[in-house]
């Protein structure tokens, strides 16, 4: 995750230099935002990417079970 360091700006810029217009755009609107909003949002973001983790290990798992009976 991106930490945000206020007292360099010149790392700060050369982060955002390397970023993809999607990014840039994300992260305009998400500077936009109440605090309050800020936190739900990484809150969420975080919760469903664990979510999709979890999902990709199931069904690795799976995947491997099946490739065991296979051999």
């Amino acid at each position: 995750m991106l930490s945000v360091d206020h007292d360099n700006n010149t790392t700060n810029n050369h982060i955002y230099n390397k970023l993809t217009k999607t990014e840039e755009i994300l992260l305009e609107m998400f500077n936009e935002l109440p605090q309050k909003e800020k936190d739900s949002f990484l809150k969420a973001i975080n919760t469903r990417k664990n979510e999709l983790d979890q999902l990709y290990e199931e069904m690795k798992a799976v995947r491997e079970r099946k490739g065991k009976k296979a051999s």
